[in-house]
C-alpha cells in the first residue's frame, strides 16, 4: 500500500505497477489492497498466467490473480505468439518456450508478446561487466510490454503535476489501449471469425503507435468530465438494512451488517465542442465514484452512464451512483459515517476523446480574421493580442474553455489608428485548448489557442 500511497503521504507515488507473479487462489488480502491502489490512480497490469501441462492444450481458463480481478481494477494481459494469435502449447523455436501456453477467458483484456523475447539480465554479469542476454517467455513478458506502453502514453500526455487536470486515468489507459489493439479474431486452435472481444485475446493484440497517434496533442486530446451541470437526489432510502461483503480498508470499514441511509445521487452533464470538434470515443470512468444499491454490496466504485450528441454538437452525459450514511451496526453501536462520500460530495467522471484537424497549435490568419492576430501559440505564460480596426472602434474580447464557459473577458475602448495591441494573462489557466473570442462594431471572430 506504500507504493500506492502519494508522497505527500508518506507514500512512493506509483503511476504503474507490473505483477508478473499470482496465484490462483482467490485472497480478500490481496484484493483489497488492489482496491486500495486503483482508488489510489495506479495503473496496474498484470499477466494472466501460463499453464505448463500439454494434458489440455488449448482449454485453459484457470482464475489467476491478481489478473482475474475485475475492470478498471487491472489490464489483463495474455501472451500472443509470432503470428499475433494466443500462445498455446507447441507454439514456438525451442522446447522451453514450447511448453507453456498463455491461460484465457475471465476478463482477459489483451495480448502481447510472449515468446524469445531477448532480456538483459543485469544481476548476472562477468569479469568485464557485460551483460547477459537470454530468451524471455511467458505472459511476465507480455505484461511488461503493455505496462511500458502505459508509461510512454502517461509521458506523452501528463503534466508535471501529480493532480493536473489532464492526467490519463487509469481508465484512459486501459480504454485506449484496449479500443487500439489490433483485432484479433482466431481461437489460437484452428477457431476463426470470432467477434471483438471475445476470451481468447480479449480486445487484441497490443499496438503502440496506434495508441501513441490518439494522444498526438493538440490535435487529439483526451477530455475530462469537470464539474457536472444539474446535481439532484433522485432517491433516498432511511434506515435501510445493509450488508456490506467486503472490507473496505481506505475507509476504515469492517465487513458487517448495517443500518444505512442510501441515496442516489444523478450528475448531468452538458458540454458543447465547437464544429470543428469530433468526439471519437467516450467512456466511463468509475474511480472515483459512489457505490452501487445492491444487498449485499462488495463496496466497488460504480455508477451506470448514458452518453449522447445531438447535431449542434452538445454533448449529455447523465451518471447515476449511489452515496451511504453508515447510522448503527445491527448491534446497536453508533457509526455515523458516510460511504464512500457524503451525497453532496459524490463525485463521477467520465472521458472523452476529441479530433479536431484544424488544432495543429500553429496560428493560421484566414480572410475573416485577417485584422487581428494572436500570438504566442502555444502559449506559457500570456497572449497578445495585435488588432486592427477602424480609428474609434469599441468592443470586447472573451477567453472560452473547451465547455464554452467564459474564463477571462475585457472590454475595448476607442481604439487607435493602426495596431493595437493587448497583452492577456494565462498563467493560471490549465494546460489545453482554449478560444478567444473578439467582438468589434458588431463583427466576432474566434481563434484557437493552446496553454502548454
Amino acid at each position: 500500500m506504500y507504493g500506492a500511497t502519494s508522497t505527500n503521504s508518506g507514500g512512493y507515488g506509483l503511476h504503474i505497477m507490473n505483477m508478473s507473479n499470482g496465484t490462483n487462489a482467490f485472497s480478500d488480502i490481496l484484493k483489497d489492497t488492489w482496491r486500495y491502489a486503483t482508488v489510489n490512480e495506479v495503473c496496474m497490469v498484470a499477466s494472466r498466467g501460463n499453464y505448463f501441462s500439454a494434458s489440455a492444450p488449448g482449454n485453459n481458463t484457470a482464475l489467476h490473480y491478481p489478473a482475474c480481478f475485475s475492470d478498471p481494477w487491472v489490464i489483463n494481459v495474455g501472451a500472443s505468439n509470432f503470428e499475433g494469435t494466443r500462445k498455446i502449447w507447441g507454439d514456438g523455436f525451442n522446447p522451453d518456450e514450447q511448453k507453456f501456453e498463455s491461460y484465457y477467458n475471465n476478463e482477459v483484456d489483451m495480448i502481447a508478446p510472449g515468446g524469445r523475447i531477448q532480456q538483459t539480465y543485469t544481476t548476472s554479469i562477468d569479469s568485464t561487466y557485460s551483460p547477459t542476454y537470454e530468451y524471455f517467455y511467458q505472459t511476465s513478458a507480455s505484461a511488461a510490454y503493455v505496462s511500458g506502453v502505459a508509461g510512454l502514453m502517461m509521458s506523452q500526455q501528463n503534466g508535471s503535476q501529480l493532480n493536473d487536470p489532464q492526467n490519463l486515468a487509469l481508465e484512459d489507459i486501459e480504454h485506449l489501449i484496449q479500443n487500439y489493439a489490433d483485432s484479433v479474431t482466431d481461437d489460437g486452435v484452428g477457431g476463426s471469425g470470432l467477434s471483438v472481444p471475445n476470451i481468447y485475446a480479449g480486445w487484441g493484440k497490443l499496438n503502440a503507435e496506434k495508441v501513441m497517434k490518439k494522444l498526438d496533442y493538440p490535435m487529439w486530446q483526451v477530455y475530462h468530465s469537470g464539474t457536472p451541470t444539474f446535481e439532484t437526489v433522485i432517491s433516498a432510502t432511511y434506515n435501510t438494512q445493509v450488508i456490506f461483503s467486503k472490507n473496505i480498508s481506505e475507509l476504515n470499514l469492517a465487513n458487517g451488517n448495517y443500518f444505512v441511509d442510501r441515496y442516489k445521487v444523478q450528475q448531468t452533464y452538458i458540454i458543447t465542442f465547437p464544429p470543428s470538434v469530433t468526439v471519437v470515443d467516450n467512456w466511463l470512468r468509475v474511480n472515483p465514484s459512489g457505490f452501487s444499491g445492491a444487498n449485499p454490496n462488495g463496496a466497488e466504485r460504480w455508477c451506470d452512464y448514458s452518453y449522447s450528441i445531438n447535431a449542434s454538437n452538445q454533448v449529455t452525459v447523465v451518471m447515476n451512483t449511489f452515496s451511504y450514511k453508515i447510522l448503527t451496526t445491527t448491534g446497536g453501536s453508533v457509526i455515523n459515517q458516510w460511504v464512500p462520500f457524503p451525497a453532496d460530495e459524490v463525485i463521477t467522471r467520465f472521458s472523452l476523446l476529441l479530433y479536431d484537424p484544424n488544432n495543429t497549435g500553429i496560428e493560421e490568419i484566414t480572410a475573416d480574421n485577417s485584422n487581428w492576430v494572436l500570438y504566442p501559440n502555444p502559449a506559457t505564460n500570456q497572449i497578445t493580442l495585435a488588432i486592427s480596426f477602424p480609428e474609434g472602434s469599441d468592443g470586447q474580447w472573451t477567453v472560452l474553455d473547451l465547455y464554452g464557459r467564459s474564463i477571462l473577458y475585457g472590454r475595448l475602448e476607442n481604439l487607435n489608428e493602426g495596431i493595437n495591441y493587448l497583452t492577456i494573462p494565462v498563467e493560471n489557466l490549465a494546460s489545453g485548448v482554449y478560444f478567444c473570442n473578439l467582438a468589434v462594431d458588431g463583427k466576432s471572430s474566434t481563434k484557437k489557442f493552446i496553454v502548454k
